[in-house]
C-alpha cells in the first residue's frame, strides 16, 4: 500500500492532498502488470463508475471499434502527462467506448470506482480538488486532441 500511495502522490491529481487521504485511497487500488498486446482496459463494459486506472509506467495503444465499419481502428494519441484512462465513463456511468493495449510492458494503479466516487462524495472537500483535476486532465486530452487531429496523426485504418 505504502507503493501506491508514492506512486498516487507523485501525480497531480493526487498532489499536495494529506497524506491520510491518499492511504485511505489506496485501500481500495491495485497495482496490474501487462505484457506487450495484453489488453489492459476492455471495451464495453456497462455500469455505475467504473474503474480509473492510472498508467504507471509503459506505453498504450488504443482501439476504437465502431459500429458498422469492417475495419478496426487504431488510435495514436500523443501522452499527457499524468496519464488517466476510464474518467469519461466513471463521470457518465457509461460504456467503455474503447480498448487500451499495453505496447510493451506496462503497469497500472486501477481505482475501484464505486468506491472512489463513495470517498469523494463524503470527503467533500478533497473531492472538489480531484474533481476539477480531473477535469483539467479532460481539458489537456481535448487540446491534444484536436492538435493530433488538425495534424491527421491520430486515426489509422
Amino acid at each position: 500500500m505504502h507503493s501506491i500511495r508514492l506512486f498516487l502522490e507523485s501525480r497531480e491529481i493526487f498532489q499536495n492532498l494529506p497524506p491520510s487521504v491518499l492511504d485511505q485511497i489506496a485501500t481500495f487500488t491495485e497495482i496490474l502488470d501487462f505484457n506487450d498486446g495484453e489488453m489492459a482496459i476492455p471495451n464495453g463494459i456497462e455500469g455505475k463508475h467504473q474503474d480509473l486506472y492510472l498508467l504507471v509506467r509503459g506505453s498504450t495503444n488504443i482501439s476504437l471499434n465502431y459500429e458498422g465499419l469492417l475495419t478496426q481502428m487504431y488510435c495514436h494519441f500523443k501522452p499527457i502527462e499524468n496519464e488517466l484512462y476510464g474518467e469519461i465513463s466513471w463521470l457518465l456511468s457509461c460504456e467503455r467506448t474503447v480498448q487500451v493495449f499495453s505496447k510493451g510492458p506496462s503497469r497500472f494503479v486501477k481505482i475501484n470506482g464505486e468506491q472512489f466516487f463513495n470517498f469523494l462524495e463524503q470527503n467533500v472537500e478533497v473531492g472538489f480538488q480531484i474533481m476539477r483535476r480531473i477535469a483539467i486532465v479532460l481539458a489537456k486530452r481535448v487540446i491534444s486532441l484536436d492538435e493530433q487531429i488538425r495534424d491527421k496523426t491520430i486515426i489509422n485504418f
